[in-house]
């Protein structure tokens, strides 16, 4: 099993390459920077070929996109546009080499990547920081200055590769991964599950 994942961004079009059930390769792909009438023919055609070359010479079984949802906190509008563009130039572009594709929400694949770490599913978790906020229990106490005193809310970091540990690439130097491509990478280990019902997150955790 082979997988393309890519974490669509107005400014950070990642991408990550899963093969062996680890994380081979990761980068960017410059994104589509101008709807206007001057700049889009050429804008699009890099966006293109970039991507294109990335499915022909990685030849996945599967491409794997996060859906991008309305989020007016992050620019609305104008980012979904831009983002959704591209995305369907993804799709077209894996349909053309036949290649299939997974679409899956960000909340979706980010659930499972708790899920298998063995972590409060309901505890906020953002893979572009790789924190982790966990509310103590209810009654829980911890001991500071030789007294008991109730614990707290505490942000905890997440390792692994996921985490900006090395990558994994075909050369065997692996290249610092970042949150963007990190995303990629667990969006990629999402839909290995879903293909192949094995999990891959520990072994691309190591």
């Amino acid at each position: 099993m082979k997988i393309l994942g890519f974490d669509p961004g107005r400014e950070n079009f990642a991408w990550a390459f899963l093969k062996d059930e680890r994380c081979h390769d990761h980068g960017f792909v410059q994104t589509i920077g101008s709807l206007s009438f001057d700049d889009l023919h050429d804008e699009l055609g890099r966006f293109w070929r970039d991507v294109e070359r990335l499915i022909v010479n990685k030849k996945p079984d599967l491409v794997a996109l996060e859906r991008m949802q309305h989020r007016p906190k992050f620019g609305g509008g104008a980012v979904v546009e831009y983002i959704n563009l591209m995305i369907g130039a993804a799709l077209v572009l894996a349909r053309r080499n036949g290649v299939r594709v997974m679409l899956v929400p960000a909340n979706t694949w980010k659930r499972h990547i708790i899920k298998v770490q063995g972590r409060d599913p309901k505890a906020p978790f953002s893979m572009a920081t790789q924190r982790m906020t966990i509310k103590a229990p209810k009654g829980a106490m911890r001991k500071r200055k030789g007294q008991m005193v109730p614990k707290k809310t505490e942000t905890i970091e997440v390792h692994g590769v996921l985490a900006g540990q090395r990558g994994h690439d075909d050369t065997g130097n692996g290249q610092q991964i970042t949150p963007h491509e990190a995303d990629a990478a667990g969006l990629g280990c999402y839909c290995w599950y879903k293909m192949t019902r094995v999990d891959i997150v520990p072994r691309v955790l190591t």
